[in-house]
This record gives C-alpha cells, sequence and structure tokens, in this order.
C-alpha cells in the first residue's frame, strides 16, 4: 500500500478544461441536431407508410434529443466537481501543512 497520496493538480485541470470543452462541443452538436429535427419534422407526410414512421420516430427522438442534452450537460457538471474535488484537496493539503 502506497504512504503517499498525490495529484498532479495542474494537469487534472487541463484535462478537465479538455473535456469541458468537449462537452460544449457536444452541445453545439446536440442543438443542431434538434434543430435540424424541428425543421425537417413531418416531412415523411400524412400517408400510411409516413402515419407509420411517426409513430415510432416521434417519441424516440424527442427522448434521444432529450437524452443528448443531460449528457451534454452531465459532462459540464462532472467537470464542475471534479475541479470542486481537486480544490478541496489542495486546500485541505495546505491546511494540513499549515498545521505542521
Amino acid at each position: 500500500m502506497a504512504d503517499k497520496t498525490s495529484i498532479d493538480v495542474e494537469g487534472t485541470r487541463e484535462v478537465v478544461r479538455r473535456i469541458q470543452q468537449l462537452g460544449m462541443s457536444f452541445e453545439q452538436a446536440a442543438a443542431t441536431m434538434r434543430d435540424a429535427a424541428c425543421r425537417y419534422d413531418g416531412c415523411w407526410g400524412s400517408d400510411e407508410f409516413g402515419e407509420a414512421f411517426a409513430k415510432g420516430y416521434g417519441p424516440n427522438s424527442k427522448q434521444t434529443l432529450e437524452n443528448l442534452a443531460s449528457f451534454a450537460n452531465n459532462i459540464g457538471l462532472a467537470g464542475d466537481a471534479v475541479v470542486k474535488a481537486v480544490d478541496v484537496l489542495v486546500q485541505t493539503d495546505q491546511s494540513n501543512a499549515d498545521r505542521l
């Protein structure tokens, strides 16, 4: 068992920044997809085949778009949580060092 715990604070923060940038890119892609889905909603027509398609497509597309938005948001929240955890670790380490 290791007797030392360490973390590359700046390296961790850089990785989190990159993950959050990917999250923003994903969010933009999801918004583009949502806009396209709204723009083309109903383009399959109202005949028998179009209605059959709409029955399966409608609920699934709505849920998929909601999931994409949640995923993008969760990436940002996870990044924020990691930054807070690193900040707490740094503060705790500094507090312990000050007490010594």
